[in-house]
């Protein structure tokens, strides 16, 4: 396969004129009023404080790395294309774009107005450089973007392994967004509607509208280890969170909002048991939805649903063939593993632990789960929940050396095949036999956040990845 990017001296400049196109597409207004989930204040606010439960750090610009931060970047930088809350593709630094005939090219043509912070216009180059990082190499070449080329300062080709007769949504991910290259900055430069009003991190940050002058400014705290119910008192105007305790308190306050977001993550478990078992042919038996809404009811403290179908991992038809992986499943540690700091997960672990130690003759839920994992049943006796760091989940879940991992996957990813090669990845044993993938998934719970706004002070909308958009949804430019 190509380089996606190649050197700056070496980027192909194309003729506009040899493109052979059939389908093109010029977005229409962003965020319709059906993505209004608060409505704006009547009063504009000088400025709205905003509580993220994770950190935020602008070493990760423009490239988030948790919910806090995808939530503040989609401020910051602009990707190509966006999707809304009807799940229509809407321009965003593209104002068109348009296929070859075969699919394998598609050209997009940039806002003449696109500007980063400094007032400096947004060209077809800073796209491809922005690209030219091995994180977003990495994404790009599982999304099957096979390389770019720069026609002009507005118009560039991405070129796409398989053809695709849509428009590839994964271009609205994160990790496709665009930033300036002054890398002097402790914020690399974005063309989004706020911007960093200094080089500081840390738990208070500050950020200032790039379109409007008047427009509020946003303070952001971060990670303060505070009770967030502290922070409402003290009058935070929004505030995303999935703690009940926090949820309930808002609920009871005159003065705040709560609202649930859609459904936004699937906790699944992942046996490598029960990869070999489909890589040899069988079909191990899923639970049922009534024991998945058990666990959301009785084991997750948190918003959480039984897992709905249908699952993104049965729509894998037109992803390009993975070759099966090369594993042996290695003797498994009797654990359930998770991340820790993570409570979903660790309910969930700890409770398919209770179920296999209990009689399997007298609880049918026991029985399930021990069809579902293979090999559960004979580790009940030291079988054990345990929460690891990142870096050693990883580690660990690359391995499979466990009895079973409990994990979160987007429940409506933007491409399918990204997130299922994003997932083989991470557990390379899941591909032990290709065309089974799906097989080999578990799913257990559905969960989501809540968003908590005070309505005299703060409007919300929200785009069809889930992203919550302060101050009347998003800036509108035209």
């Amino acid at each position: 396969m190509r380089r996606l990017i190649t050197p700056l001296v070496m980027i192909a400049v194309v003729a506009v004129a040899g493109c052979s196109s059939r389908t093109l597409t010029v977005p229409a207004t962003m965020f319709p009023v059906e993505c209004e989930i608060l409505a704006s204040p009547p009063d504009r606010a000088d400025t709205i404080t905003v509580a993220f439960p994770d950190p935020v750090d602008a070493d990760h610009a423009p490239w988030p790395r948790n919910a806090s931060e995808r939530t503040l970047f989609n401020h910051l930088y602009e990707t190509l294309i966006r999707v809304d809350c009807l799940n229509r593709i809407q321009g965003e630094l593209a104002e068109s774009w348009k296929r070859n005939r075969r699919g394998t090219r598609w050209t997009f043509v940039l806002r003449e107005d696109a500007r980063f912070w400094d007032g400096a216009p947004v060209r077809a180059i800073d796209v491809a450089r922005s690209w030219h990082y091995a994180t977003v190499e990495l994404a790009a070449r599982n999304a099957g973007i096979d390389s770019v080329s720069v026609v002009d300062d507005r118009t560039l080709h991405v070129y796409v392994n398989p053809a695709r007769r849509v428009v590839p949504r994964i271009l609205s991910d994160p990790a496709f967004n665009v930033a300036g290259q002054d890398r002097g900055r402790e914020w690399p430069a974005g063309s989004g509607s706020y911007r960093a009003a200094n080089d500081g991190t840390g738990s208070r940050m500050v950020f200032t509208s790039t379109i409007d002058a008047d427009y509020p400014v946003l303070k952001v705290i971060t990670n303060s280890g505070r009770d967030g119910r502290d922070l409402l008192e003290d009058g935070v105007d929004m505030m995303i969170t999935d703690d009940p305790v926090v949820i309930d308190y808002a609920s009871n306050r005159q003065r705040l909002k709560t609202s649930p977001l859609p459904w936004s993550q699937t906790y699944v478990l992942l046996s490598p048991a029960r990869a070999e078992r489909v890589g040899r042919g069988d079909r191990p038996a899923d639970i049922s939805a009534t024991l998945s809404q058990r666990l959301a009811r009785d084991a997750v403290r948190a918003d959480a649903r039984g897992w709905e179908p249908p699952p993104w991992w049965s729509r894998l038809g037109e992803c390009a063939q993975r070759a099966p992986a090369r594993w042996e499943s290695p003797p498994p540690a009797r654990q359930i593993l998770y991340e820790a700091g993570d409570p979903v997960a660790r309910d969930l672990a700890e409770r398919i632990v209770a179920l296999a130690a209990s009689d399997l003759e007298k609880n049918a839920e026991a029985r399930e789960m021990s069809s579902a994992v293979p090999g559960l049943a004979v580790a009940a006796a030291a079988l054990v929940a345990e929460g690891i760091g990142a870096v050693e989940f990883k580690s660990r879940l690359r391995d499979g050396d466990a009895v079973g991992y409990i994990l979160s996957v987007a429940r409506n990813p933007a491409d399918v095949c990204y997130e299922v090669d994003r997932l083989a990845r991470r557990a390379p044993w899941i591909a032990t036999a290709r065309a089974n993938i799906a097989d080999v998934i578990v799913p257990l719970v559905d969960t989501r956040l809540h968003v908590i706004a005070d309505p005299s002070r703060v409007g919300l909308s929200i785009d069809g990845a889930g992203n919550i958009l302060p101050v009347s949804g998003r800036l509108e430019r035209r």
